[in-house]
């Protein structure tokens, strides 16, 4: 599927994009933070996961408004309606890795999660088309660190689903490049560029149109050519 911005309303984006935030901090970066120490998440078609974690290699994911559980016994999936009834398909307490860091979501156990089926899966298709177009934008700037060896720090991090700011994206020679679902400054789903030093460039480079860098609305990406456009600009403006 791709992303349609006309698909959907305002309030079930928002309302399914704040309530995968939840899951995604309180449900699988917990669970995997348990297990091994850690919280970093993944786009996987569909949706968002956790990599394998813990002794049976056990992964979990919200796919459009299910929660998929693969283990050594199996894969099981059910409806989502609650934190706590996803965590206890979890054999967890919901809640999440406020260890590591300040927690960006609420995390009221019962309350029913607002999940639009449409929203959902046109925020997976966002995810999806970011991610593919982050992995070829590493590929390409993975060779060039390849090819010098003077410049192999500058070669790009591995591509994570971050539960903090519920985005996905990389790091690479001070500049993090990434896609979001939205947030409370651009409520729509956008791309970004993030240099390091922002500050220093925003007041005379008109392409960086944030403070914290560029970004870029999902209704002026249409495929992964232009998203890895977007990430290449931002590059070349650095």
């Amino acid at each position: 599927m791709h992303h349609d911005p006309d698909a959907v309303t305002m309030d079930d984006l928002t309302a399914t994009r704040e309530s995968l935030h939840q899951l995604s901090e309180h449900v699988l970066a917990a669970a995997r933070f348990r297990a091994d120490g850690l919280i970093g998440l993944r786009v996987v078609p569909g949706g968002i996961a956790t990599p394998p974690f813990g002794p049976h290699g056990r992964t979990a994911a919200v796919i459009g408004t299910e929660l998929i559980v693969s283990d050594s016994t199996g894969t099981h999936g059910q409806d989502i309606s609650t934190l706590a009834e996803a965590a206890t398909a979890l054999g967890i307490e919901p809640g999440g890795p406020a260890q590591v860091y300040h927690l960006s979501t609420p995390c009221d156990v019962d309350a029913p999660l607002r999940l639009s089926h449409r929203a959902a899966a046109n925020l997976a298709a966002w995810f999806n088309l970011a991610d593919a177009a982050l992995r070829q934008f590493a590929d390409a700037h993975t060779d060039d660190a390849h090819a010098d060896d003077a410049h192999t720090d500058d070669a790009p991090s591995t591509i994570t689903l971050w539960p903090e700011h519920f985005d996905v994206g990389l790091a690479m020679a001070g500049c993090n490049y990434g896609a979001s679902p939205g947030d409370a400054g651009r409520p729509e789903p956008y791309l970004y560029v993030g240099p390091h030093d922002a500050a220093e460039r925003v007041a005379t480079d008109p392409f960086w149109n944030e403070a914290y860098g560029a970004a870029v609305s999902w209704r002026e990406i249409d495929d992964v050519v232009a998203a890895v456009a977007f990430f290449e600009a931002g590059r070349s403006h650095l």
